[in-house]
């Protein structure tokens, strides 16, 4: 059975700082390794990435065999944080196609009603996954490939955001900041105070310049 994981609490409160969707959310989000019942996304083994997709009512990211490689990127808090704080991004395009399936999934409820149940409605989760696809398949042809798609660009800000956050704190604080905060002993909590810390310096140095 796949490992189901999700993001720890600074962690997740840094990806909501960078990307601006909901820490909730993002602590709601599974996290999974590729293989035989989540087989996507189909990356090459010389890079890496993700996918995210609708998980009933929740969300569930999908990420490449080496980001869970101690030997290759497993313990790299960068790689991880810069691919996540873009997959998240994906959030609040999951939440805004979940309403147009749940309206559609209300028409077939009533459509089955009138029709005395000679049909049955899809599966919401279903209808979810399926509106959720089709919007992306369609944003990618529309837009010519999968980088120039304004719904891949939205989520990429959070990545944008997130480089330069990481380079403010390595050039502030020393060399990999981030990564030693992480690694370091203190609680999860005294971890989120000092991100919110570092943080407000951040932006502070944006609005001066």
């Amino acid at each position: 059975m796949a490992r189901r994981l999700t993001f720890t609490k600074p962690a997740a409160h840094l990806l909501s700082l960078v990307s601006g969707v909901k820490e909730e959310s993002i602590q709601n989000m599974y996290v999974y390794e590729r293989g035989m019942l989540h087989p996507y996304p189909w990356y090459s083994n010389d890079s890496y990435g993700g996918i995210t997709l609708p998980h009933g009512n929740t969300y569930e990211t999908i990420y490449t065999n080496n980001l869970f490689d101690d030997d290759d990127l497993g313990k790299n808090i960068y790689d991880w944080l810069a691919i996540a704080s873009h997959e998240v991004g994906h959030i609040n395009h999951i939440n805004a196609s979940n309403k147009t399936a749940d309206a559609s999934y209300q028409n077939q409820i009533k459509a089955s009603k009138l029709a005395h149940g000679r049909f049955s409605p899809q599966p919401k989760a279903q209808l979810r996954l399926q509106t959720y696809i089709s919007t992306f398949i369609g944003s990618y042809i529309k837009s010519g490939g999968h980088d120039d798609s304004p719904l891949e660009r939205q989520a990429e800000q959070g990545a944008v955001t997130f480089d330069n956050f990481y380079e403010f704190m390595n050039l502030k604080y020393g060399k990999n900041a981030l990564e030693k905060l992480f690694n370091s002993k203190a609680t999860d909590k005294e971890k989120v105070a000092k991100i919110d810390s570092y943080w407000k310096e951040y932006i502070n140095n944006k609005k001066s310049k």
